[in-house]
């Protein structure tokens, strides 16, 4: 989809040149007999749910100068309309109540009321396509129907809009919804998220008061354009992004005014062909705004979290990752949301309202398997780094062959165990599952302590527990066994007689069974371990790949999974030596090399070898590598300064295997420094 200033369009701007200008349209609530007087916000609406414990501002349009009142819940207060035509109004703090009351708006003569308002407790809820699965894609959709009987919990699901300025106006949203057998009849009731819905109901059960949903989400979007540029602002690591929403503005305007010069050519030309009933000439091509599609930065925060602002709120809920997964960097996706959070927090103007999201659910994405455990971590770091926030964990409850698990119940279940326990104070046994807090080095074995266990850790199903691993100094990893003691567990194998590093289902389709006593999944992690220096660093390549294949980083994604979409290849030109070359970024002391080859291709003998310069290089040491055997070497070195590592294909094996013999094929290379 995408919006384009059409002919039409420019050619109004033309005739009323102020629209270049203009304000964008108010978030108003306009009814036909009223269009051109009091107007109120579009977030209000029949059957809303109003938010108790704070100020609740209530806001429009009206003509300038005009005095509104708003009277509700035994208030009554009123305002004068500004000279642009904005009023707002605040109510003081409002008290839960289950009486379905009227709010009423009041112009002059001209009045608008809502009926059947309750005040409770709102949250509102995006992401991408787990956030949007509705009630009836996930488990037991007809227990879920026959279920629904309750009028105090309401829902309001905003449909997929964007824009490329910020609108107040909520065109496409469907109405508040009672979830009870007048609300489950309506298509947008068995169509609403899931995860909220089962979030809503478990704080109905819990608070007894009435709660209110708002669903702004959308199936395959990123992160960014979720996000106000008051967030990229925060973050310096997005200060790119930040500086080209400064000037997308002044760009599209000195865009349009490159082209109105041809427009004005054509607009007379056009006036004289039609005046003389000949054929019209083409017109200029039509203008794009910069922010003219939903994966471009602001433009669904534009259209559906700015016409919320400021409807007061308790907090808010995230559900949303899988399009940024592809993104090799996943440290980026934490800087991208302490933005989208911190831009949400600063343009609502609430403070620091809580925030909670749900951990990327486990499933073959096609990437590096590695990568999802990466993006669960910094996922994790989220809730450590940003205030009030925290991750609903889903590492047990995952479908490797769908994308979208159809278990939301038990996600709408643990995202509200985070609520009453951090945002109500009502403390649970335990809201989230076992957390990584540190680890030592004991002898033949690594112990790790743990928070948020209960009373303990546990297995689920009674059998020894799994999906833990650990490593030598030469960095492989090997299946490994785990013991409770108290909080801590001890990890070893018989393998590794001197460990330096464990980890806990590193991996995107992981099988475990660790649980604490409340039933909650043990959070992946890994112990920290020697740094690979060369991780996701930049490198050229003597004979680079003209199929695709290797030019996007595969020398030093992490990745030892030895298959086509991993492995580095140069082209199949047959001539040697070949060589690729890493970029470290600094002079670093380096004393072991790890690199390997895939089980398919030609590659034979790979020599090491090492500059500060980039220019003089010394051999550190070579491996031959048998055909048809997928395999790895780890190099130990002396203390080397070094910036740049090089290996470099000196030979071949003389037959092909899958593919041509000229192609150098690389799974890995790993560097480390003291």
């Amino acid at each position: 989809m995408k919006l384009r200033f059409a002919l039409p369009c420019l050619a109004l701007l033309l005739a009323v040149p102020s629209l270049l200008a203009a304000d964008p349209p108010s978030a108003v609530k306009v009814l036909p007999d009223q269009a051109q007087g009091l107007q109120v916000a579009a977030p209000f609406g029949d059957a809303m749910v109003l938010q108790r414990g704070m100020a609740v501002p209530v806001w429009g349009r009206a003509n300038p100068g005009t005095e509104v009142a708003v009277e509700f819940g035994g208030q009554r207060k009123n305002t004068v309309c500004a000279a642009d035509g904005r009023w707002m109004i605040k109510l003081d703090s409002l008290e839960a109540s289950a009486e379905n009351r009227v709010m009423t708006v009041v112009c002059g003569e001209r009045k608008i009321e809502f009926k059947n308002v309750l005040v409770g407790e709102v949250w509102v809820c995006s992401g991408q396509s787990n956030m949007e699965m509705g009630v009836y894609a996930c488990l037991t959709p007809e227990k879920t129907k026959a279920e629904a009987n309750d009028p105090l919990l309401r829902l309001r699901a905003l449909n997929q809009l964007m824009s490329p300025l910020p609108t107040d106006d909520l065109p496409t949203a469907s109405p508040w919804l009672p979830d009870s057998p007048a609300g489950r009849d309506s298509g947008p009731w068995g169509g609403f998220s899931a995860a909220a819905y089962f979030f809503a109901k478990k704080l109905r059960s819990e608070l007894k008061v009435p709660v209110g949903v708002i669903q702004s989400a959308w199936g395959g979007t990123l992160i960014e354009p979720w996000t106000p540029p008051e967030g990229f602002a925060q973050v310096p690591s997005l200060k790119s992004t930040s500086d080209w929403l400064s000037n997308v503005g002044s760009d599209y305007q000195n865009q349009v005014a490159k082209n109105l010069d041809a427009l004005e050519a054509f607009t007379r030309e056009a006036r004289r062909a039609i005046a003389e009933k000949r054929p019209l000439p083409l017109p200029p091509a039509a203008i794009t705004h910069p922010i003219n599609n939903q994966g471009v930065a602001t433009a669904l925060y534009n259209a559906q979290i700015h016409p919320l602002i400021p409807y007061a709120i308790r907090g808010a809920l995230w559900y949303q990752g899988e399009s940024n997964l592809g993104n090799p960097d996943t440290a980026i996706y934490g800087d991208k949301m302490a933005a989208l959070i911190g831009g949400w927090r600063q343009v609502w103007g609430q403070g620091d309202f809580p925030f909670y999201f749900v951990q990327l659910a486990p499933f073959k994405y096609g990437h590096p398997p590695e990568r999802l455990a990466e993006f669960w971590e910094v996922q994790t770091s989220v809730t450590k780094k940003v205030r009030n926030t925290g991750m609903a964990l889903t590492n047990d409850i995952g479908d490797f062959s769908d994308i979208h698990p159809k278990n939301k119940q038990e996600v709408g279940r643990r995202l509200a165990l985070l609520a009453l326990d951090q945002t109500y104070g009502l403390k649970q046994v335990a809201a989230t599952g076992p957390q990584f807090v540190s680890s030592k080095v004991e002898g033949g074995a690594i112990r790790v302590d743990f928070s948020d266990c209960a009373a303990g850790i546990k297995s689920s199903d009674g059998k020894p527990l799994s999906g833990f691993e650990i490593c030598g100094a030469e960095g492989v990893f090997v299946a490994a066994q785990a013991s409770i003691d108290g909080k801590s567990m001890v990890i070893s194998s018989d393998k590794v007689p001197a460990p330096v590093q464990a980890r806990f289902i590193w991996t995107q389709c992981p099988t475990h069974n660790v649980v604490n006593s409340e039933g909650l999944p043990m959070n992946s992690f890994r112990t920290p371990g020697p740094k690979n220096l060369a991780l996701r660093a930049s490198y050229t390549c003597s004979n680079p790949n003209t199929h695709n294949w290797g030019a996007s980083g595969q020398l030093t994604d992490g990745s030892w999974t030895g298959d086509g979409a991993t492995c580095f290849a140069s082209n199949e030109d047959d001539v040697f030596p070949k060589d690729a070359t890493v970029d470290l970024g600094k002079i670093q002391t380096i004393h072991r090399l790890v690199f390997g080859v895939p089980g398919f291709g030609s590659t034979k003998t790979l020599v090491a070898e090492v500059s500060q310069d980039g220019k003089t290089f010394q051999e550190v040491g070579r491996q031959v590598f048998a055909q048809g055997k997928e395999d790895r070497t780890n190099l130990k070195l002396a203390a080397t300064p070094a910036r740049y590592v090089r290996l470099k294909a000196i030979d071949r094996h003389d037959n092909a295997n899958q593919f041509p013999i000229g192609f150098v094929f690389i799974t890995e290379l790993e560097v480390y420094g003291e």
